[in-house]
């Protein structure tokens, strides 16, 4: 069936270098499994299974530093300030590194085995991180002090996914187990979402919060009403497992990307799709972000690259 929304002049450029300035840098050399837009939307962050998070420039479309542990950085996050970002790895750690320096400033432990996801609040007072196989826990620091402020436990499987609610109390876990959970940070109801018939990898909030989309092993992104904790919508159109989704600033379009190697777009609330957005280098994507213009995102990729794509 033709798609109701076509993104007219869609264009696919690789994130390198401009043809006028030096040769292009190779970047990571491995999977990119995450990507974080720094607050004023100039900088942005990634993280590899090859044990480095860096720092680029989006304007230049270079990077700047690179930040090296011994094991695999899963998720990466910035802090609301734009100066330190966030990254979560593969011995279960948690470091808080300051960007201008690149140097660990906080690390916070806790976690048995990898630490697959991480999310930071909106005002910087609380981190939260998910575990894997060993410990599939999620657990959230308060960053003022380095201590484990809450220990929530009920997945069976690893958390790949944890994200705070823009405006409420509230933090939201996806599992391996094929759950959604939403905790409360001040002693409220916790819910369990179910409908994902598989794995369930990245969520994420809706900037007003009154929407959660979750990307699953089952062909599907899901869109729940936060306030219900009932399924919205049920995204179809990949063909293969959907590995991450990302909502734009203002709203106004979800976009999700995985296996298949594309980036796929709907409008919010109608949640029509856009035409697929095939990604260079025929490679699983692995995450995605909206870019300030909202009509263009960068994609995270298997071929180790960091490609950009839309109009």
């Amino acid at each position: 069936m033709k798609p109701h929304h076509t993104w007219a002049g869609v264009a696919v450029l690789l994130l390198v270098a401009p043809a006028r300035s030096a040769e292009p840098r190779a970047g990571h050399a491995d999977n990119v499994y995450a990507v974080a837009l720094s607050p004023d939307g100039k900088r942005f962050v990634s993280a590899s299974e090859d044990n480095t998070a860096i720092l680029w420039s989006l304007d230049k479309l270079s990077y700047s530093k690179t930040f090296t542990l011994t094991v695999p950085i899963y998720d990466i996050a910035y802090m609301p300030d734009g100066k330190q970002a966030v990254t979560s790895d593969g011995d279960g750690k948690v470091i808080v590194w300051d960007l201008a320096g690149g140097k660990a400033v906080q690390t916070l432990t806790g976690l048995k085995g990898p630490a697959y996801s991480v999310a930071v609040a909106v005002d910087g007072k609380l981190i939260a991180a998910g575990g894997g196989e060993d410990d599939p826990t999620v657990r959230v620091w308060d960053t003022a002090t380095g201590k484990e402020a809450f220990k929530f436990a009920g997945h069976t499987k690893p958390v790949y996914g944890v994200a705070f609610h823009p405006k409420a109390a509230v933090l939201a876990s996806s599992s391996s187990d094929g759950t959604v959970r939403l905790w409360s940070l001040n002693g409220g109801k916790r819910r369990e979402l179910k409908g994902h018939t598989s794995h369930v990898y990245r969520c994420v909030f809706s900037p007003d919060g009154k929407l959660l989309a979750t990307a699953g092993h089952d062909k599907t992104v899901r869109v729940w009403d936060t306030a219900k904790g009932e399924v919205m919508a049920v995204l179809r159109g990949a063909q293969d497992p959907v590995y991450t989704v990302a909502f734009s600033a203002d709203g106004k379009w979800l976009a999700a990307g995985g296996e298949d190697r594309n980036v796929r777009c709907w409008s919010v609330p109608d949640f029509k799709p856009s035409d697929p957005l095939p990604v260079p280098g025929r490679k699983p994507v692995y995450a995605v972000v909206f870019l300030p213009n909202g009509t263009q995102l960068l994609a995270m990729c298997g071929d180790h690259k960091i490609h950009r794509v839309g109009k």
